[in-house]
């Protein structure tokens, strides 16, 4: 009887092994990949290709070039190095110059996909680091596209970009333009467009994070403030953040991750045409290109193209959607986190830190500078390329955040504001954290952070100050009665904490988001707007420092769940956050899908509405979601006190 049982075990493993769906190698415009197949049981199996180039090694402050192309087959079945980049204690670098890589999850039933709509993943790090990979704890990538893939039925695509110095160093002129990390980011969605198709992919279906004959696609942007990341996130159990799997599988989507440059080689600008910045964003546009072209052979649909992102990611994505250098090439986006509009988006002056950067390496600061710079040893830029990490009320630490994209004519003709126009087609979603701006504000009063030390009420005054600096008085004292109104005569501790919060949160990221998505509907034809708010607390609030007990979401708290870690580290969640994770990969590859989060063959807890300007209506996203988590007029005291009544009053101080 057992050696029957054991027969028909084998015989069971045989059949399970023999019915999983493969592509094989994959011809691309570069050449053959193969990737390494896994079975997810239940007849399910998914393709993972990881490093598959999307463009050359760039050159410093270069634009990216297409890549030469290889012979052979390129076994793509491990990540590589993340873009160079800063360390978190800012005296060393890690990561390689040659970084403008992708991966791709593609998930199977029965038979092998083919137009699978794209999801393009484009990580943040506030332009400083960051990569594809995402943070990586015990082999788990936190921007693993595997979840994603498998759960939502889409590919997915995690990208590179150069950050810090090398991606979005700028002069302010033509000879360090700036803006390389978008560069990047624009190959990266163009290698996209044109490869797409071959990974099974539908390259008119392309979302930055669906109608045709197969898979949609959605392509990763990491966050990381334009300074750090990875396309794989931390790696916790061999198990990485942006892993696209969880997506991929339970969506029907294919997930893609892509790495774009960060730090000095992403975003150095200096203004004009000879360091003209923004490399990172061309990496992005390069892959996403490169996705498009490719990703059918994939499985997936280069007419359903989802680009997504976090942070910088997010607001990458924002900037993806306003140029004109991507029209046709992205069906839909997902900004988290992160708009074009964000205060921390746009460096107005970027030739002020290019000359910082020029006398650190010892390069003179007139008409010489950007050949110097060119010149120069790619890691000693990237430490060049360091910000003060120590913030307080009267100087805040957003402010120290000047290596990001700039107005360089080209990637971005006009300020993101009047750019609108260019997105009209697309259908889009943006959303913040309910307490998003902690990351910041815990820096600049450490003490909100402490049930054992008072916060001043002035605190609240003078982060307000610095923040409405150029309205002088007036705009101080608005800004106070504005956030103080509900106060009472003697506020709480936990009231003067959450205020300051709740004003980071507004300004940093909130009240730009609304702004953007009120741009969007207005200029839309025929794309659709939504807003969310994500409010599932913190794990970690009232148990660890820096997370006190009436701690929200915090910023990238929503990433865990977006990319299904609950259901990959079961251990480290309770059921509640499976819940939640379930609920936003259905809704983020519904959208992917079909460009409505409520519809796309995975059921959600509550109908999502539209976004518009008579009915400004957004979903709050938590784990005991109802039809009351639908509300309307996110914050909106605060939103028309930031769009409104400030920029109304004079300016006495210009920068």
């Amino acid at each position: 009887m057992m050696l029957k049982l054991g027969i028909l075990f084998a015989v069971a493993l045989f059949l399970e092994t023999a019915s999983a769906a493969s592509l094989g190698v994959v011809q691309t415009e570069g050449g053959k990949v193969e990737g390494k197949s896994i079975s997810l049981g239940s007849g399910r199996s998914m393709d993972i290709f990881l490093g598959v180039p999307f463009a050359d090694a760039p050159g410093t402050f270069e634009k990216p070039r297409p890549h030469r192309g290889w012979d052979g087959i390129l076994q793509a079945k491990d990540y590589k190095p993340r873009c160079l980049q800063l360390t978190v204690l800012m005296n060393d670098y890690i990561g390689s110059t040659d970084c403008l890589y992708l991966n791709i999850w593609v998930p199977h039933g029965s038979s092998v996909s083919a137009g699978l709509p794209v999801m393009v993943w484009i990580y943040g790090g506030a332009f400083l680091v960051g990569g594809s990979m995402g943070a990586n704890f015990l082999d788990n990538y936190l921007y693993s596209g595997q979840e994603i893939a498998d759960r939502g039925n889409v590919i997915v695509v995690t990208v590179g970009y150069r950050v810090g110095t090398l991606g979005f160093l700028s002069s302010g002129g033509s000879d360090l333009p700036g803006n390389y990390g978008l560069w990047d980011q624009q190959a990266a969605i163009a290698w996209v467009h044109r490869n797409i198709r071959s990974f099974g992919g539908d390259p008119g279906n392309i979302t930055v994070f669906g109608e045709s004959a197969g898979l949609p696609v959605m392509v990763w942007i990491y966050g990381g403030g334009f300074l750090v990341g990875g396309s794989m996130g931390a790696n916790f159990l061999d198990n990485y953040l942006y892993s696209g799997q969880e997506i991929a599988d339970r969506g029907n989507v294919i997930v893609v991750t892509v790495g774009y440059r960060v730090g000095t080689l992403g975003f150095l600008s200096s203004g004009d045409s000879g360091l003209p910045g923004n490399y990172g964003l061309w990496d992005q546009q390069a892959a996403i290109a490169w996705v498009h072209r490719n990703i059918r052979s994939f499985g997936g649909d280069p007419g359903n193209i989802t680009v997504f992102g976090e942070s910088a990611g997010g607001a990458s994505v924002s900037f993806q959607t306003l140029t004109p250098h991507n029209k046709g090439i992205i069906r839909r986006a997902i900004s988290q986190s992160g708009v074009a509009l964000c205060p921390w988006g746009i460096n107005r002056n970027p030739r002020k830190f290019a000359e910082e950067v020029a006398q650190k390496v010892n390069c003179p600061t007139d008409n010489r500078m950007a050949a110097c710079l060119k010149m120069t040893d790619p890691g000693a830029l990237t430490l060049a390329g360091t910000i003060s990490l120590s913030g307080s009320p009267d100087n805040p630490i957003v402010f120290n955040l000047v290596l990001s994209p700039v107005i360089d004519g080209d990637f971005l003709p006009d300020d993101p504001s009047h750019l609108f126009h260019n997105a009209a087609e697309i259908d889009y979603i943006a959303g913040v954290n309910d307490m998003d701006g902690h990351i910041f504000t815990a820096l600049d009063v450490p003490s909100i952070n402490s049930d054992l030390v008072d916060t001043p009420i002035d605190d609240v005054r003078r982060l307000l100050g610095a923040y409405t600096k150029e309205k002088g008085a007036v705009g101080l004292n608005n800004a106070y009665s504005t956030y103080t109104s509900n106060w009472g005569s003697n506020p709480s501790q936990e009231t003067i904490k959450k205020t300051i919060v709740g004003v980071g949160t507004d300004y940093i990221f909130l009240v730009p988001t609304q702004a953007a998505l009120y741009l969007h509907a207005d200029h839309a034809t025929t794309g659709r707007t939504y807003s969310y708010l994500f409010s599932e607390p913190n794990r970690m609030g009232g148990l660890i420092m820096p997370y006190p007990s009436w701690m929200g979401a915090d910023h990238a708290d929503d990433l865990q769940y977006v990319f299904g870690k609950p259901f990959t580290t079961p251990l480290g969640y309770w059921p509640s956050h499976r819940r939640v994770s379930g609920y936003m990969i259905s809704y983020w590859t519904n959208f992917a899908k079909t460009g409505d989060p409520n519809n796309g063959g995975s059921s959600v807890p509550v109908n999502w509405p539209t976004f518009t300007r008579s009915g400004p209506q957004f979903l709050e996203i938590h784990s005991d979601m109802n039809n009351n988590y639908v509300q309307q007029k996110m914050r909106m005291p605060y939103v028309n006190f930031w769009t409104r009544i400030l920029p109304s009053l004079p300016t006495v101080v210009s920068e």
